[in-house]
């Protein structure tokens, strides 16, 4: 377990896996009972491949056993400091590149700390993210301006709107860029979860996407 602090002090719980040169950051999604463990089978996958991987609970929440508790109230609105602070801690640790990885209520909370150019990022990957929604109202003009490949992802019947979202997003961004639109219903890290036929496919196709945009040697 490590331990640091968002862009205004908040202290937050995560944990590392593996020590590459490329730090992949995830940020989770927003409902009841979600947390950084969502992402373990991604985040593992990754740091076999020569990633240092960084996942964290968001602001406000706790792993469902009531450990690895981050401070602070539970706010979707600010959660994009949340983003900062972990992009700051895994350059401390010495990566030289950052991807950021969110699903939900942390792919618009890293869209939104790319896209107002408060953190830099060689690439990121969006899964489930909605427009208009939770604080959070991006527009062509701010999609434009993040940098790096992008790579946008939904299940085609996300009841969120994901899918609507990420074809808007896919539409304003600049290239490098990608959209990938799964069958299924499945809603953020739904994808990975062991009982949904999206999970390997899920897996491989995000670490290909990392691959191709940041190679865990990059400097």
């Amino acid at each position: 377990m490590v331990s640091f602090e968002a862009s205004d002090g908040t202290r937050l719980s995560g944990r590392i896996f593996g020590d590459g040169r490329v730090g992949v950051i995830f940020a989770h999604m927003g409902r009841a009972g979600d947390t950084q463990t969502d992402w373990l089978p991604l985040a593992r996958a990754v740091a076999a491949r020569g990633y240092t991987a960084l996942t964290y609970n968001r602001r406000g929440v706790c792993n469902r056993s009531g450990k690895e508790c981050s401070d602070g109230p539970d706010d979707y609105a600010t959660s994009w400091k949340d983003v900062l602070g972990a992009s700051h801690f895994v350059r401390s640790r010495g990566v030289k590149a950052v991807v950021l990885v969110g699903a939900s209520i942390g792919a618009m909370s890293m869209l939104y700390a790319t896209a107002t150019n408060r953190v830099a990022a060689d690439a990121l990957v969006e899964i489930g993210g909605v427009n208009h929604r939770s604080g959070y109202d991006f527009t062509r003009e701010q999609l434009e301006e993040i940098q790096g490949a992008k790579l946008f992802i939904s299940s085609a019947l996300d009841s969120y709107g994901g899918a609507d979202a990420a074809r808007e997003w896919y539409g304003w961004a600049r290239q490098p860029k990608r959209l990938e639109i799964f069958d299924g219903g499945a809603h953020g890290t739904e994808l990975l979860l062991t009982t949904e036929p999206t999970a390997k496919p899920l897996i491989e196709l995000v670490v290909r996407f990392l691959e191709q945009a940041a190679p865990p040697g990059s400097d």
